[in-house]
């Protein structure tokens, strides 16, 4: 995850991360060099994997959170209006397509960020992410 110049606040971030995964009977892992993963637990035994990255976009550093939903063309019965209307209906997350699967994901600047709005951030992705893969597949992949 380690992605900006300032390595103790991007460890500072990990280690939220880490403390929220425990605080909810979660999962932290660090997937790899820019990548973390924390997994939520929701209703029903269910659990969604979210990716955090911190990276260069737009001319700045932004703390991105996606979770993958399904991949689209195993649902070709998706309506890609409605995955546009959902959005308009969240928070901090959007509903997005990426390499051929729908995903949920939230982004900020990464130094204008706080605490609090990246616990809704995460709790977000998770449960919309859920939502629709739930909707969607019926069962519980990611």
């Amino acid at each position: 995850m380690v992605a900006t110049a300032n390595q103790a606040t991007d460890k500072h971030v990990q280690n939220y991360l880490r403390g929220l995964a425990e605080e909810v009977n979660g999962k932290y892992t660090d997937y790899s060099d820019d990548t973390v993963i924390v997994t939520i637990p929701l209703s029903d035994g269910r659990y969604q994997n979210i990716k955090g990255y911190i990276t260069p976009r737009g001319g700045g550093v932004m703390l991105e959170f996606m979770s993958k939903v399904c991949k689209l063309e195993d649902y070709p019965d998706i309506s890609l209006t409605e995955l546009l209307e959902i959005n308009h209906r969240l928070c901090y997350s959007k509903v997005l397509l990426k390499d051929g699967f729908v995903e949920v994901g939230s982004s900020t600047k990464y130094e204008l960020c706080t605490y609090d709005q990246v616990r809704y951030m995460i709790f977000e992705v998770a449960r919309v992410a859920d939502e629709l893969e739930h909707r969607f597949t019926g069962e519980d992949v990611y």
